[in-house]
């Protein structure tokens, strides 16, 4: 063949064709693509929100449940030395050192401390039982 065609037709012929397709979308299109990133976006920020939050309510409940701890521990020790001031109070008072005035201003001063105590305590139990209530564990968790 390419001797007859003096050189006009090749030994091999290649024969080809390409396609391309180009999809065109509308605005309509394109604004909803856009909404569904955004809503998607939205609902993972929402999320995280939703966590920190969360992680934000335990810490200041366990804060809190330190303090009332520690509020509990020095209640108890005020109540432990009125409990001494009282003791010698009675101790003067037998000896005649003291009267009784002064003995019964330590039972006033004890009983007070002891209703201080008493709702520190109450303080106390209400932090425990609302981190227990944030952590989704049993009321008598310790």
């Amino acid at each position: 063949l390419v001797e007859s065609s003096m050189g006009q037709r090749g030994e091999y012929t290649i024969i080809g064709s390409v396609s391309l397709k180009q999809v065109i979308y509308s605005e309509a299109a394109y604004a909803n693509i856009a909404l569904k990133k955004l809503i998607a976006e939205s609902t993972r920020h929402n999320n995280r929100q939703t966590t920190l939050d969360i992680v934000l309510d335990v810490s200041q409940t366990y804060i809190y449940l330190l303090f009332a701890k520690n509020n509990l521990q020095i209640k108890n020790e005020n109540i432990k030395a009125t409990l001494q001031n009282f003791e010698l109070a009675k101790a003067k008072e037998k000896s005649g050192e003291e009267s009784v005035s002064d003995v019964n201003r330590w039972t006033t001063e004890l009983n007070l401390g002891r209703m201080d105590l008493n709702d520190a305590r109450a303080a106390f139990k209400a932090s425990m039982y609302r981190l227990n209530e944030l952590l989704d564990q049993p009321v008598g968790t310790n």
